[in-house]
């Protein structure tokens, strides 16, 4: 455990290490800098273990070098509110959740269907590359750059999916028999409202 600064300055005293008292005071008087980068107190007191850290307030502080014009904030708040965000970015619940999915079915073009579970924040194409559907090529890995993963999207989720984008437009221009429910899958992102999607392939990609 840390000692305060006064009763360190007693000990030297009482040791004839410092020659006045002035000296001493002057040790216990000065700015604890130490301290107070810390987030301490005048009187040299570290910040209780409750669980805070001090960090630097841009306002008054811009350089962030500490001294003067610290706030205190809970790194507990802090590391769950990166936390909740990361879990919104891969789809799951706020708090520690599980990802949220969609069931999609992949039906190819001999009709065999096979449903798998996406999800959500993934897209598509990812689901069917990471589940092993077939005639799902996405050769440019996701980038928009050929149509190898060309989808027929089901009638019923045509709205849900979203408009083509330009690009994806120029794409299509080179897959297999494009039709107007045509898509490309690296385009689609899974999202709860499309659990029970349903996609079939074409009989040849690109």
């Amino acid at each position: 455990m840390r000692q305060p600064r006064r009763a360190i300055a007693d000990r030297l005293i009482a040791q004839g290490d410092l020659g006045a008292s002035a000296s001493a005071e002057r040790v216990v008087t000065d700015p604890p800098s130490e301290a107070k980068a810390f987030g301490g107190d005048a009187n040299d007191h570290m910040p209780a273990a409750s669980g805070e850290c001090a960090l630097p307030d841009r306002a008054t502080d811009p350089a962030g070098i500490g001294g003067t014009g610290y706030v205190k904030e809970r790194d507990t708040d802090m590391v769950k509110t990166s936390l909740d965000a990361q879990a919104t970015r891969y789809g799951a619940e706020p708090g520690g959740g599980a990802a949220l999915k969609a069931k999609i079915t992949f039906i190819d073009s001999r009709g065999q269907a096979r449903t798998v579970e996406g999800e959500t924040g993934s897209t598509v194409m990812e689901t069917a590359r990471r589940n092993d559907i077939p005639e799902i090529a996405a050769e440019c890995g996701g980038a928009c750059a050929c149509a190898t993963c060309h989808v027929y999207v089901d009638d019923a989720f045509v709205e849900k999916t979203g408009k083509r984008s330009q690009m994806e437009e120029d794409m299509l221009d080179f897959a297999f028999d494009v039709k107007p429910n045509s898509r490309l899958c690296c385009q689609i992102t899974v999202k709860p409202e499309l659990d029970g999607l349903v996609v079939r392939t074409p009989a040849q990609q690109g």
